[in-house]
């Protein structure tokens, strides 16, 4: 890491806003069908996906998406809750 990387990091942690997360990976089916692998981000150290699901937002983010139908991987990708027909935790 870098000056820079360090000094936007630091800057990023002392920001009010700032929540620690970890990354929860995880297979999804959406009620068309679709099926997708990736992360969810939980609260650091005791999150669980349960909470992501329950919290106000409408809208649950995701990183390192693979769709299954095309095998396209995707950095980022938000899914709408409403649309969520079964979703688990892949452990490794």
């Amino acid at each position: 890491m870098d000056d820079l990387e360090t000094t936007q990091e630091s800057a990023r942690a002392e920001h009010p806003k700032f929540k620690r997360t970890k990354p929860i990976r995880v297979r999804m089916e959406l009620i068309g069908g679709t099926r997708c692998i990736g992360n969810i981000h939980v609260s650091w150290p005791d999150g669980r996906v349960s909470d992501v699901l329950n919290d106000e937002r409408q809208f649950m983010p995701m990183t390192g998406v693979v769709l299954e139908s095309d095998s396209t991987r995707y950095d980022f990708l938000t899914v709408a809750k409403s649309q969520i027909a079964m979703i688990f935790e892949i452990r490794r």
